[in-house]
């Protein structure tokens, strides 16, 4: 173990830096697709450390470290974007230690804690050189948050430029910050983590008309009452009850003055489903719901967004890695076990890609006052778990690598 408590110490001597690091991307946080200060001091971040690093205009920012003769290649991940949220300066029972300067703009969703841990991790990795044997990407992506102006940007503008330079990535590591653990405790879950999302749109368009005569009129909502009471049972008539699907309306708008019955009607939502036949049942019981009932009430509509989503599911025998790397490197009171996120993340590809895991930081201290759920304005991190999460991300991609390895380890 002495490696690992080496590694350990480097990253508890890095944890004022590690805290600085996630400060100031806090106080300056950007949108999706504008992280133009971010990307700016992540480049001078790796300059600094003498990392080499490529810059996709869309993606994000690659670093490489590289060590030895092997040709395994492990990519670490962490996102960067915010949150078009107006912060509150108080988290759960107290005043934050530091808020977001950008009016509007807010860190809610911990991306800023992902690019700290990242580019600590990347220091901590250049001064261990020589345990490595092989090579190392730091993938700092952007507009995580729906792919920022016109969907182009972040994973989806990355998968094609890592299959034109021909990267051969053997396997995916990532964290995420997650209020619903005590912090400093690190969850590596085989299976399903997170879940695979479907939003939706639809616009019913039955008939205008005066609110003194409904009956010479067809208002749309009467067919979207219909069709939401349809999609609340589908949960109960067509999907397994072992497993786990959400559905949730959050936008309806029709009309604008109260005598005049509008001719539209709109609503918007997401399902989020751990098991990608779950999705799949829900899209095709949604199609057929809309269609049948709107055709019922003499309405016609249009149908945009409506897609499969994938979930992410953690590969057994990187989530294996993962755990024995929380246990060697954190130490096993770091390591637990955690319920997954319904919330849908682009990691999902990455390890339907590659293979890989999604590790889940715990960041709650009820005394402090973290804990509020992700992308809430009171939402805050117990900072004191961040080095953890590092230390998580050093001995993940040193084990997975031949180097990394001690007498008497299993082959990853």
């Amino acid at each position: 173990m002495g490696m690992a408590s080496d590694i350990l110490r480097q990253v508890e001597d890095a944890e004022k830096s590690l805290i600085g690091l996630r400060r100031h991307l806090h106080e300056n946080p950007e949108l999706s697709g504008y992280e133009f200060q971010t990307l700016e001091f992540i480049r001078d971040s790796l300059t600094r450390l003498g990392i080499p690093f490529v810059e996709h205009p869309f993606g994000g920012i690659l670093g490489f470290i590289e060590n030895g003769s092997s040709d395994r290649t492990v990519l670490l991940r962490g996102d960067m974007d915010a949150l078009p949220i107006t912060e509150l300066t108080q988290n759960l029972v107290r005043d934050k230690e530091v808020v977001s300067k950008n009016d509007g703009v807010a860190h809610m969703c911990g991306h800023d804690a992902h690019t700290a841990m990242l580019l600590t991790t990347a220091k901590i990795l250049l001064d261990n050189i020589e345990l490595i044997d092989g090579k190392i990407i730091l993938c700092f992506e952007r507009a995580e948050e729906g792919g920022g102006p016109d969907g182009k940007y972040g994973a989806r503008a990355l998968f094609p430029y890592f299959d034109e330079k021909n990267y051969k990535i053997d396997s995916v590591f990532a964290i995420h910050v997650n209020p619903h653990i005590d912090a400093g405790l690190i969850s590596a879950n085989e299976g399903g983590v997170m879940a695979g999302g479907s939003g939706f749109s639809v616009t019913l368009t039955g008939r205008s008309g005066h609110g003194s005569r409904p009956d010479e009129a067809n208002h749309p909502l009467d067919c979207f009452v219909a069709i939401y009471q349809a999609i609340t049972a589908l949960r109960l008539k067509h999907i397994s009850p072992f497993t786990p699907l959400t559905i949730a309306v959050p936008v309806v708008h029709t009309g604008f003055v109260g005598n005049v019955i509008d001719e539209t009607l709109t609503f918007s939502g997401s399902a989020r489903f751990l098991h990608p036949e779950a999705g799949e049942r829900f899209v095709a019981a949604f199609k057929n719901i809309v269609e049948h009932t709107a055709a019922a009430y003499n309405c016609t509509y249009t149908l945009e967004g409506l897609f499969s989503g994938l979930p992410v599911i953690n590969s057994a025998e990187e989530s294996r890695i993962a755990r024995d790397a929380i246990v060697k490197y954190a130490g096993a009171e770091h390591l637990t076990s955690s319920e997954p996120l319904m919330a849908s993340e682009p990691m999902s590809t990455y390890i339907q890609r590659y293979t890989g895991v999604l590790a889940f930081l715990g960041i709650r201290n009820r005394e402090y006052g973290s804990g509020a759920e992700l992308h809430s304005a009171r939402f805050d991190i117990d900072e004191s778990s961040l080095k953890y999460g590092v230390a998580a991300y050093v001995g993940y991609a040193l084990d997975s690598l031949p180097a990394g390895k001690e007498p008497g380890d299993a082959k990853a």
